[in-house]
C-alpha cells in the first residue's frame, strides 16, 4: 500500500491522539495501540511485517490521519 505523504496532509499529533489506521511518518500504518502505565505500545505494519514500538505518553509524532 502506497501512502501519499504530501506536507499538507501530515500533522503533528500527541501519541494519545493516534488511532488505528493512521500512518506514522517513517514507520508505517498503525494496526494496534495499547496504553501502558507510562507509555503507549503501538503495532505498526512496516516492510510487510508487524513491528512493535513504545512511545512515552508525552511524545509527539508526525502522522497522516486516516481518512474518515
Amino acid at each position: 500500500m502506497k501512502t501519499e505523504l504530501a506536507p499538507s496532509n501530515i500533522k503533528e499529533t500527541s501519541i494519545g491522539g493516534l488511532r488505528t489506521g493512521d500512518f506514522i511518518v517513517n514507520l508505517g500504518e498503525v494496526l494496534e495501540i495499547d496504553e501502558l502505565t507510562n507509555a503507549y505500545s503501538v503495532v505498526v505494519r512496516r516492510s510487510n511485517q508487524k513491528q512493535v514500538f513504545t512511545f512515552d505518553k508525552e511524545d509527539l509524532l508526525l502522522v497522516k490521519k486516516k481518512n474518515n
